[in-house]
């Protein structure tokens, strides 16, 4: 079985710490970060961009008719 002595075990558990403490100190800053931001405003952004990859895909896919002028004329 693996033994720590009690030295690598407060070392280890001085780690486990400061990394909750990292971990809380980022939650918080992205928790005022994130009040901060005009959610109305990124999802329009976010929309408009949207759309317009849309609308160039569509017209990469549409197959346009050829502006073919040497066909015979037709008589009715």
């Amino acid at each position: 079985m693996y033994q720590t002595t009690p030295n690598a075990f407060f070392r280890l558990l001085s780690r486990r710490e400061l990394a909750e403490r990292v971990m809380i100190t980022r939650l918080t800053l992205y928790g005022r970060w994130i009040k901060k931001c005009d959610h109305g405003e990124i999802y329009n952004e976010i929309s408009d961009e949207n759309l317009k990859l849309m609308r160039e895909r569509l017209l990469e896919t549409i197959q346009w008719p050829l502006d073919d002028t040497t066909k015979p004329d037709q008589t009715d």
